[in-house]
């Protein structure tokens, strides 16, 4: 990963400690069929045995459901 003057560093305190992470705008993702506007994310290392996170900002904005029954997340076509 590569810093760059636009970059904001956020600290976040946890269970385990403070984690550093470079905060950036993405203009889109696309989640399965659903695409996102202008979303926040951040860039750090989370644990090795975790590959990233879907904040509850982006889940709200995907109109996800989340279904703990089967352990899926389904995202809808808005």
């Amino acid at each position: 990963m590569t810093i760059n003057k636009n970059d904001e560093i956020e600290t976040f305190y946890g269970v385990n400690g403070a984690y550093s992470y470079v905060k950036r705008m993405a203009e889109s993702i696309i989640i399965d069929k659903v695409t996102l506007n202008n979303v926040e994310f951040y860039l750090g290392t989370i644990d090795e045995n975790i590959n990233g996170l879907l904040g509850l900002d982006v889940l709200i904005k995907s109109k996800s459901i989340i279904n703990l029954d089967k352990m899926v997340i389904e995202f809808k076509d808005n």
